[in-house]
């Protein structure tokens, strides 16, 4: 299961402080989308973010993640498009690209 805000957003974790009425817990499930970078945190731990071409939905993804989108990826004008899901790390949750060879029948 995968958390989201009410609003679509994947939260990077979920902690006793937060409203559950806030949290959607959600089946995992593959998207393609055209996503938008948006911007980077330092946070700990670092996180890139992403939003869907309506600017309404945003998702993270960890180090690891956006270095494979760099590596197998066109970045044009803060652009991607690919098939995505997402994948629990520790106690948070990331965007991760989905290789292309596991969509294949």
């Amino acid at each position: 299961m995968i958390p989201f805000d009410r609003n679509g957003n994947l939260l990077q974790y979920v902690a006793r402080w937060m409203d559950p009425k806030n949290i959607v817990m959600k089946e995992n499930y593959i998207f393609a989308a055209v996503l938008h970078y948006d911007t980077f945190t330092g946070n700990n731990p670092p996180r890139f973010h992403f939003s869907d071409l309506s600017g309404n939905i945003t998702y993270s993804m960890s180090l690891g993640e956006f270095n494979r989108v760099v590596q197998n990826c066109d970045i044009k004008d803060g652009y991607v498009q690919g098939h995505w899901t997402f994948r629990k790390h520790g106690r948070t949750y990331s965007l991760i690209l989905l290789p292309s060879i596991y969509l294949r029948k």
